[in-house]
């Protein structure tokens, strides 16, 4: 469990891990929709879904240290 900053209380782990992926997945949908007004319901699902799952895995691979470096560096510069 995990206290919780603002009123609500405990919210465990899990809950608010899945809860900032939903987040990141509306954020995402309507990123893909503004730059590529054409796509699908379908279509934003698999892009966003995809997106998220890579991103996921590289945070699991930065957090057991097989990635050392940010893998965003080079992009964000």
């Amino acid at each position: 469990m995990q206290r919780g900053l603002f009123a609500g209380g405990y919210q465990s782990i899990d809950e608010s891990f899945l809860q900032e992926l939903d987040e990141y997945r509306i954020s995402l949908a309507k990123a893909f929709k503004r730059s590529n007004p054409t796509f699908d319901g379908a279509t934003l699902t698999e892009l966003v879904q995809r997106t998220l799952d890579r991103l996921v895995f590289l945070r699991f691979l930065e957090d057991k240290e097989i990635v050392t470096l940010h893998p965003f560096v080079g992009i964000l510069s």
